[in-house]
């Protein structure tokens, strides 16, 4: 059985040529509050950054600085990173910039939006 860790199935976005890049999505889900998880791989050689905004608005930033045993994106160096409380409506456009180090190719796996309640 595939660990859920590698849910892009091999479609996850990296910056192939050591220079910053990006992944968009439009929302097109309910308004409200949700947390969203961040899905990357952390990739030994190097510690890539990445930063999430809405609407061109950067909500988090981090840095994929953490200790893994491979160089190839695998479910040994995936991570979950969950910015709590984002405030979305229809048509806002979320944004994931990678900016890669080293080896660290800044590899995004998926979003993923979860209505907080609140």
């Amino acid at each position: 059985m595939r660990p859920w860790e590698d849910a892009s199935g091999g479609k996850a976005v990296s910056c192939v040529e050591k220079k910053s890049c990006s992944a968009e999505w439009t929302w097109s889900g309910a308004t409200g509050g949700f947390d969203v998880a961040a899905e990357y791989f952390d990739l030994q050689g190097g510690a890539a950054k990445f930063a999430l905004s809405v609407n061109g608005k950067q909500v988090a930033a981090r840095t994929a600085d953490g200790t893994f045993p491979s160089k190839q994106p695998h479910g040994d160096n995936s991570v979950r990173y969950t910015v709590r409380g984002v405030e979305l409506k229809a048509g806002d456009v979320l944004r994931v910039e990678g900016v890669p180090d080293g080896e660290d190719a800044a590899t995004l796996d998926y979003l993923e939006a979860t209505a907080t309640g609140r």
